[in-house]
């Protein structure tokens, strides 16, 4: 399908100026409606047992390209229960959507659709495509669908101007992509079991299959086997679990903020709120890193010391995205609707007493407690938009989360899909997710242009899937490095509230990079 081509021609045509690019798409064919694909052969599925001297990473290992085909790991690396029961990998893509500089293009080619109608337009002509594997467990959360990401930018673009884009960026990827693929694995860490689906684009679903089996047979000639994690923790271990200032003297030089200026901003902010224009806001700084020579070694090494529920690996060409996400965007099981917004932030500690007295710390703090409470309402007005009336619901509120590096307060908010509406229209109405913006959203997003100055791109978007049975999650893209072959970045920050102190919060954001921090050599 060209792919490499295909990127080469994306990555030219994102730099070109949003206004250029557009004009010179309006004289290019445009497609009335794109059209259904029908498959050569249906979706073909086998359940094999998962060995137990292999684990995700060894089968990713195992289907990922070196060369830069696109290739999707919906990992899963912190086994804490239902929240990370599976892991979906995904190869060999043979539809391809993205949206660059506004422009939908499909297969290479200009669309006048948006992105969410080709998603649904895909969905819907290809509802009955897994009918065929309808002996599966009932259970699974996907059965072949779309996978990947919506940009933080796409939600900017579609705000009809209320928003402003920052002129500055220098990141170039296309703002959504969404993918459908030949070649895609299931792995449960429950019943250890994988299950193997194969569409039948690029060749008959049997023999995708018969290549799927044998590339998981194969280690790829080129990966060295990663060791667990504890041979990483005496190159980090002042990085995961101390306040190390010379770790943090060198981040706030790869950043687009000096500490002082962006503790100014951090008044302005107060001082917004104060005004009345917003509740809270969300306020972020980018760090940039040396780009990695191998982003799959990095994932890896990232994936062993600082493992979330919501990690992935994704590459595209020159594109990566390495996120280690702990937070749940939307998911939908059935047609029930959920979101688990994060907000209150604390490090863990050097030692057990330490880790106590902080995980107390932020249980008993009333501001941070503050904080979610008015982003869990932002989710409950944003549910209630396509959700059955009366049935959105919040629980466990409060419910203290534990990671490698931090603490957080996390919220629950479910709700019931209302009728008419559907996989794609629930994550487009509540997108972008209301803990990266703040409240009210769309004045929260007006600041964040005004007072970051700097797209944030992918960061703050989403990923994940939408599964043609119409199963669907995806993650809020925190956590995560970004790259474009040519420039390697990362974000971190946190919510601004009227009581917030502007030393505490830039350290917050320290906080959130010690994993990052302490792997890459940030003095080069």
């Amino acid at each position: 399908m060209g792919e490499d081509m295909h990127h080469q021609r994306d990555v030219q045509a994102a730099e070109i100026s949003h206004s250029t690019h557009k004009s010179q798409l309006s004289r290019a064919p445009q497609t009335a409606q794109i059209p259904p694909i029908t498959p050569k052969t249906p979706l073909l599925g086998l359940t094999l047992p998962l060995q137990p001297d292999l684990t995700p990473v060894d089968l990713a290992d195992r289907l990922r390209s070196s060369a830069g085909e696109p290739f999707i790991f919906l990992d899963s690396s912190q086994q804490n229960g239902a929240e990370s029961r599976y892991a979906i990998i995904a190869r060999e893509p043979w539809f391809d959507c993205q949206v660059i500089a506004g422009q939908t293009i499909v297969n290479g080619q200009p669309a006048d659709q948006t992105i969410w109608q080709v998603a649904q337009d895909f969905l819907h002509n290809h509802e009955s495509d897994f009918t065929s594997l309808a002996k599966w467990p009932n259970q699974l959360p996907f059965c072949g669908g779309l996978l990947g990401y919506f940009s933080y930018d796409l939600a900017v673009l579609e705000s009809n101007g209320l928003v402003p884009m920052p002129e500055t960026y220098d990141l170039y990827s296309p703002q959504a992509r969404l993918m459908a693929f030949d070649q895609m694995v299931i792995i449960d860490h429950v019943q250890n079991q994988i299950y193997l689906m194969a569409w039948g684009q690029h060749q008959p679903a049997t023999q995708a299959m018969v290549a799927l089996q044998t590339a998981l047979a194969t280690p790829y000639p080129s990966i060295k086997p990663h060791p667990p994690a504890h041979a990483y923790q005496h190159s980090i271990e002042g990085a995961l679990r101390k306040n190390d200032p010379t770790m943090q003297s060198n981040w706030s030089k790869q950043s687009n903020f000096s500490k002082e200026k962006y503790c100014r901003q951090i008044e302005h902010i107060i001082n917004a709120i104060e005004a009345g224009d917003v509740y809270i806001l969300n306020m972020t700084q980018r760090f940039e890193l040396q780009t990695p020579q191998d982003f799959w070694d990095t994932y890896c090494q990232l994936r062993a010391i600082s493992p979330t529920p919501y990690a992935t690996f994704f590459q595209a060409g020159g594109q990566h995205i390495l996120s280690f996400s702990p937070e749940q965007f939307i998911q939908i099981r059935d047609r029930h609707v959920t979101t688990r917004p994060i907000k209150g932030t604390r490090p863990r500690g050097k030692n057990s007493a330490e880790d106590q007295k902080n995980r107390e710390e932020l249980q008993a703090s009333l501001k941070d407690q503050a904080e979610l409470l008015m982003i869990v309402d932002l989710e409950r007005n944003d549910l209630s938009a396509v959700c059955e009336p009366d049935s959105v619901v919040v629980r466990d509120l409060f419910h203290l989360e534990t990671f490698a590096t931090v603490f957080h307060l996390v919220a629950t908010v479910e709700g019931r899909l209302a009728e008419g509406q559907d996989a794609v229209s629930c994550i487009k109405a509540c997108f972008p997710g209301g803990s990266i913006t703040g409240a009210p959203k769309i004045r929260a997003m007006q600041l964040i242009s005004e007072f970051e100055g700097l797209r944030r791109g992918l960061y703050t978007g989403c990923m994940g899937y939408f599964s043609l049975d119409g199963q669907t999650d995806f993650n809020i893209l925190i956590r995560t490095i970004l790259s474009d072959g040519q420039k390697t970045t990362y974000h971190a920050g946190g919510g601004i509230t009227w009581d917030s102190d502007p030393q505490s919060e830039y350290q917050e954001t320290l906080d959130k990079t010690k994993a990052i921090g302490g792997l890459f050599d940030v003095d080069r």
